[in-house]
């Protein structure tokens, strides 16, 4: 022990001789839950109040003497003497950092620690740190950024063995010190499996162990035992009399001896009541022992897991569907016999789910609105954004169809384009965060011709002029008039459209496709149930546009006449 640590010493024996005063400060001090060190110039400790052992497992003779730097782990080393050095240039500089340290029993423990320059102070000469373990908050930080990655790693990719992989590297060494993913198939086969291991040459032995039980007829414990009960599993301590009574082949103990399994827990994937994996996590650490919160954790994660899962799964399906769909319209359209009929049929059997959906999900809406489930109303109202562009999408389906067979109905008024325009703009505008809707040169134009029809074409227009300028801002529409007709135009300053394709875009399932640009999703049906509405006005749609510098389209509508024409 150090010679300043023999005076504490030394002032402890003489505690009877404080005042009294004095007795409740050391009181207060010695026991608060915050650990307070007095440290010296050269980084030992001096001074440690008992709550240190309640922190970090020592007590404070077992830390007096030793340099503080001791506690901190190999690569937190270059940030604590950096800390540190700060504090010591500036006399009465007070730090609080958030850091790790070494318990006595090897883990890391979080601490908040705040730490003043008092060597100056001639009845302290010494750093005043006071310190309190936040591994608590730290590891529910850490669990829900955990929760948050993978929730993005399963939805942004299709890829499910990639996923797979990610998660499994994502989970180790956070989570476990290796780690194994079983996803089932449609036959209740196992059809993927992903494994890491921290050391990475251990990895072929991980998929060894799997190999050794996945044929047993009744596992004990494992993969094949959570795919087949769909029970989760706790070991928090794999001890050898755990092993023995596992009674496991030779070859499987002599594997489990080398991965060193200190703890092991395991739990299923389901989604809507079916079994569709499994993950199991195992530890090497002594320090490292899985607790029941540990498993309540993986619970919540194999439900994360398996609800985004099961959403690729149906993503999948359904394009795989529209793929089909996309392949039988044009086996129809080379035809050209039974299609019309088939696009409407179908259309109108989308029609009836879609309306059943929306009203759940308003349903559900109203229900995790009052139980204040933010994070789940997110995701609703992004499944409500796609049921709405489905449900348009059905509705421009019966429009071609009508349009086909010369039933798409048309109602004649007269009306001023003009306020038309005006009032569009001011309910799309509500609609986007994106882009200002900005109305320029505005004259009184009054046409005759179907008011709602109309309407349809210029939210076209402009939820199109949104889509294809996401680096823009602002979409500019002008109202104008020549001798004989009304004209809009609606101008972007988006990816704009090579002139090969300005002409086609107007045509029925047309769609740009350029590998230089981005892919934008679509049936290729808005712009020609557009022109086709325009058409049937005795009106004009064309577009006047550059690659990569905006397009602007324009309508031109015959003014309204006392003979106006008939629709």
């Amino acid at each position: 022990m150090s010679t300043q640590a023999g005076k504490i010493t030394d002032n402890s024996q003489r505690a009877n001789v404080f005042s009294p005063g004095e007795k409740l400060f050391r009181a207060l001090i010695e026991n608060s839950s915050d650990a307070i060190a007095l440290v010296s110039h050269e980084g030992l400790f001096t001074y440690v109040s008992p709550s240190v052992q309640k922190i970090l497992g020592f007590t404070p003779e077992e830390l007096l003497g030793h340099n503080t730097l001791e506690l901190f782990p190999p690569d937190h080393l270059p940030a604590a003497l950096e800390q540190f050095d700060t504090v010591a240039k500036t006399p009465g500089l007070t730090v609080t950092v958030e850091h790790t340290c070494i318990h006595k029993d090897g883990s890391l423990r979080w601490l908040e620690s705040t730490i003043t320059n008092h060597l100056h102070d001639p009845h302290i000469q010494a750093f005043v740190a006071n310190f309190r373990d936040i591994s608590e908050r730290k590891q529910a930080e850490e669990r829900q950024h955990i929760l948050d990655q993978v929730s993005n790693l399963v939805v942004s990719s299709l890829d499910q063995q990639i996923t797979l992989t990610e998660i499994a590297q994502l989970l180790v060494p956070s989570l476990a010190d290796y780690c194994r993913i079983a996803i089932l198939d449609e036959q209740h086969q196992i059809q993927e499996i992903a494994v890491n291991h921290t050391d990475p040459e251990k990895v072929a032995l991980v998929q060894a162990l799997y190999d050794q039980y996945k044929d047993q007829a009744e596992p004990v414990y494992g993969v094949q035992k959570l795919l087949r009960t769909g029970q989760p599993e706790l070991i928090s301590n794999v001890s050898q009399d755990v092993l023995a009574h596992i009674q496991v082949h030779p070859d499987m103990l002599d594997i489990l001896t080398e991965l060193a399994l200190k703890s092991y827990m395991g739990v299923p994937l389901i989604a809507h009541g079916r079994i569709i994996g499994a993950i199991t996590f195992s530890s090497v650490q002594p320090s490292r022992e899985y607790t029941k919160a540990d498993l309540y954790f993986a619970q919540e994660l194999a439900r994360r897991i398996a609800s985004a899962l099961d959403n690729v799964h149906l993503y999948r399906q359904a394009q795989a569907e529209i793929r089909e769909r996309k392949n039988v319209e044009e086996a129809l359209r080379e035809s050209e016999a039974r299609k019309d009929e088939f696009i409407s049929m179908a259309s109108h059997e989308l029609k009836t789910p879609l309306t059943s959906l929306k009203g759940f999900t308003n349903l559900l809406q109203r229900r995790l609105t009052k139980q204040g489930d933010k994070q789940a109303l997110h995701f609703l109202a992004r499944m409500e954004e796609q049921l709405d562009k489905l449900t348009k999408l059905v509705s421009e389906l019966l429009d071609v169809t009508k349009m086909q067979t010369g039933k798409l109905e048309f109602r004649e008024e007269r009306f001023f384009l003009n306020e038309l325009v005006r009032e569009t703009l001011e309910n799309l505008q509500g609609t986007t965060e994106t882009h200002h809707l900005q109305l320029e040169e505005v004259t009184d134009v009054q046409v005759p011709g179907d008011k709602d029809r109309l309407g349809q074409v210029l939210i076209n227009l402009l939820t199109n002029a949104i889509k294809y300028s996401p680096e823009a801002d602002t979409i500019i529409v002008r109202v104008s008039s020549d001798e004989h007709n009304g004209i809009v135009s609606v101008q972007d300053f988006g990816i704009g459209i090579a002139e090969t394709h300005q002409e086609k875009i107007f045509e029925r399932f047309y769609q740009v496709n350029d590998a230089t640009e981005k892919t934008f999703s679509g049936l290729g049906i808005g712009l020609y149930i557009s022109n086709e509405i325009v058409k049937r006005h005795h009106g004009r749609l064309w577009v006047k546009s550059a690659k990569g510098a905006g397009a602007t389209f324009y309508v031109s509508l015959p003014l309204a006449r006392e003979d106006q024409f008939s629709l």
